[in-house]
């Protein structure tokens, strides 16, 4: 079992694999970091659950304009075979305009030597229109 501080460099480098596939565009790539039963709680989405519903929303919100997003993880804590990554997230537009930013908590779960996105929720800190 890995030790609360290697946890925490594990999950920045997974961070750092999701905005490199997001920046790239890849909803297929971005879609493989996540479990095959995955939830995903966006803003102003219903529930987006499995793989081809998170390639069917990747691809949308890659055609909405926004260009990369940068996480900032705060904690990183491991119970077993879930780790919890809370912390602040920027997107960006054209020209490197922030479009939005907010707070994450993502649950990784382990399996098969991996860590895959279980569960994603964030909330912009924008106000409501």
């Amino acid at each position: 079992m890995q030790k609360q501080s290697d946890i925490g460099t594990e999950i920045r480098r997974m961070d750092e694999q999701f905005t490199t596939q997001f920046a790239a565009h890849d909803a297929e790539a971005l879609s493989k970091l996540y479990t095959d039963d995955a939830l995903v709680l966006a803003p102003g989405e219903d529930m987006i659950q499995g793989q081809s519903a998170l390639k069917k929303y990747w691809k949308r919100v890659f055609d909405s304009g926004l260009k990369s997003t940068k996480l900032e993880p705060i904690s990183v804590e491991r119970f077993g075979d879930i780790a919890l990554d809370a912390g602040r997230y920027t997107m960006v537009g054209e020209d490197g305009k922030t479009l939005d930013e907010g707070k994450y908590l993502i649950a990784w779960k382990y399996a098969n030597g991996n860590w895959r996105i279980h569960r994603d929720a964030w909330t912009s800190k924008l106000p409501v229109h």
